[in-house]
């Protein structure tokens, strides 16, 4: 059929069984992981003809053609640079401690799984045929291990995955946080709204700033068309916060960031808003 790109990637991956290819065991490749029951288990077929390849492999003849070649187990593949995905001691869907060892760039095995989870949530026929395990704990796998390789659409989807479960485990909001690092506005927003819905109104402040500072590609009118949050709608939580906190002290950077937000609703012409801000910015004024 040609090339399938990278969703032919992930169906090789797949169906490629690790443990019945004597070749990539002798080469000492790294095992592609794959969520416990996504395949199934091997033939009668497939056990003898590994059989036959790691009886080949050890045989004398193999050793003499390989001297002739010059070529012995690993004898290339230490050379190659390879970055792999680390898990550690970690469970499914737990971030790590610190994203220091999270590639700033995603990794091409990371890409695979990141498909290998849209193939399960649409439940591709050529992936659920083999498939033991439940869809769930497929996508919650794959998107997992895409995002400790770098995958920062799958580090979201791993906080969606992780506030859908009973009972919560407070790794929402570290995927959040670890996602926001990585440049994502819509994560800063999300931790922002996480840890203000707990009243640390100090680290919803660091987060909805930061998220200020993030680019989305998005003007504020398509964020408005597409039910996105606007530049202008943060500006007046940060301005809720900052009086949340302390009104006294906080009064003229919460006005600061109003004036702000009325200029941004200026620009998208939500004259209702805009009126709005103005009677908040007037009640804070008549404080002061």
């Amino acid at each position: 059929r040609g090339n399938s790109g990278l969703q032919g990637m992930a169906l090789f991956m797949n169906h490629f069984r690790y443990s019945t290819n004597p070749i990539v065991q002798y080469m000492g490749l790294k095992r592609f992981r794959l969520c416990e029951g996504e395949q199934s288990a091997p033939s009668d077929t497939e056990k003898q003809k590994f059989e036959e390849g790691m009886q080949y492999l050890r045989s004398q003849e193999w050793i003499r053609r390989s001297k002739v070649l010059a070529l012995s187990p690993q004898a290339d593949i230490g050379n190659i640079k390879c970055s792999y995905i680390r898990v550690g001691h970690l469970q499914v869907l737990e971030p790590p401690p610190t994203n220091d060892k999270i590639p700033r760039k995603p990794l091409p095995e990371a890409l695979i799984h990141r498909e290998l989870a849209l193939l399960h949530r649409d439940n591709h026929p050529d992936v659920i045929k083999n498939r033991s395990c439940s869809p769930e704990d497929a996508i919650s796998f794959h998107f997992w291990m895409a995002a400790l390789g770098g995958s920062v659409k799958s580090m979201n989807d791993c906080a969606r995955i992780c506030k859908s479960q009973k009972p919560t485990t407070g790794h929402e909001c570290k995927w959040y946080v670890i996602a926001s690092s990585f440049g994502d506005r819509s994560a800063s927003i999300k931790a922002a709204e996480i840890f203000a819905s707990k009243g640390n109104t100090r680290f919803a402040l660091i987060f909805y700033k930061k998220a200020l500072t993030q680019g989305d590609r998005l003007t504020d009118d398509v964020r408005c068309l597409f039910g996105k949050i606007c530049s202008y709608e943060i500006h007046i939580r940060i301005a809720g916060l900052l009086i949340e906190r302390n009104a006294d002290l906080n009064r003229d950077e919460a006005i600061l960031h109003l004036e702000k937000a009325k200029q941004a609703a200026q620009n998208v012409k939500h004259e209702q808003i805009v009126t709005e801000i103005e009677e908040k910015i007037q009640k804070l004024r008549q404080l002061n």
